[in-house]
């Protein structure tokens, strides 16, 4: 349960004792104030929300030699237990403009937080977890982000025959759907033009495993990659499989053939998804399945 408002505009400028007009922050906009409750129970009653500040998080982000990045976003993402940790939570980000490389993120409240941050021609780093409030004594955050590293190869099919129209990604062992609801910087990705070529940048300098998805073709065995030694590779072949067909008939409960059926196979493991309608004699043929 979550309720915002948004406070009262700050006073109008004063007048400093020379007359001059002091700065004052009435342009700016008011913080917004929340209040959260978790895990309250269908039919609870007398549930009572309280309207909490903000919680400014400092900090400072460099590139591996510690020199500050001037321009960087802030990702934040609120998060729970459990596979669908994130699902319903907070998301917020910002970007800053810091010739210092300093930041005041102010857009957190209590909770476990996972924070990173991401700029252009830099590699994402793993977030950092933290449970707010924290102890104000504590050291500022410092997100040190390498230089990001690139891949270049084709992508092809089992015949050989280059693949165009292909995602290429890193794979990340787990499910897409838990991926698509991070909220975190966008993972690198590239598409494979009509040769199959395709370049994948902004990789995580270390060891690490590609896949190529494509219409008409099932996901590539992954492909592994060691970007540790070396920022740059090329000639990386990804090979998309022609999977397994899966055929059947559908019967209604007269055993007549079940017309216009949907049929949909899913992956336990990644809980990937293909689907097919059953024809006019209640056939159906799902392919590409790994």
């Amino acid at each position: 349960m979550l309720f915002r408002s948004g406070m009262p505009p700050p006073p109008p400028p004063t007048k400093s004792d020379d007359g001059a007009a002091a700065e004052s922050e009435a342009k700016t906009k008011p913080d917004e104030w929340r209040a959260r409750a978790d895990g309250v129970a269908p039919g609870t009653k007398d549930v009572t929300l309280v309207l909490r500040a903000p919680i400014d998080m400092k900090g400072f982000v460099t590139n591996e030699a510690s020199a500050p990045l001037a321009k960087f976003t802030l990702f934040a993402q609120r998060t729970a237990t459990g596979p669908l940790a994130t699902f319903g939570q907070d998301a917020v980000s910002e970007t800053f403009e810091s010739p210092d490389g300093s930041f005041t993120f102010s857009k957190l409240s209590s909770g476990t937080w996972k924070l990173s941050a991401a700029a252009e021609g830099f590699a994402p780093i793993e977030p950092i977890v933290l449970e707010l409030p924290r102890d104000e004594e504590r050291d500022d955050l410092h997100f040190a982000l390498p230089r990001a590293a690139l891949v270049r190869g084709f992508v092809r099919d089992a015949r050989g025959a280059p693949v165009g129209g292909a995602d290429v990604e890193v794979d990340t062992g787990g499910p897409n759907w838990q991926r698509m609801m991070e909220r975190g910087p966008k993972p690198p990705k590239a598409r494979s033009s009509d040769d199959g070529a395709f370049v994948l940048e902004g990789l995580k300098p270390a060891a690490q495993k590609l896949v190529a998805r494509a219409r008409g073709y099932a996901q590539s065995e992954p492909t592994p990659v060691d970007l540790a030694a070396t920022r740059e590779l090329a000639d990386v072949v990804v090979v998309l499989r022609v999977g397994a067909t899966l055929t059947g008939e559908v019967f209604d409960d007269l055993g007549k053939p079940a017309r216009g059926w949907m049929i949909q196979a899913t992956n336990t493991q990644t809980f990937d998804q293909r689907m097919d309608f059953t024809d006019g004699e209640g056939k159906f043929r799902v392919e590409h399945l790994e």
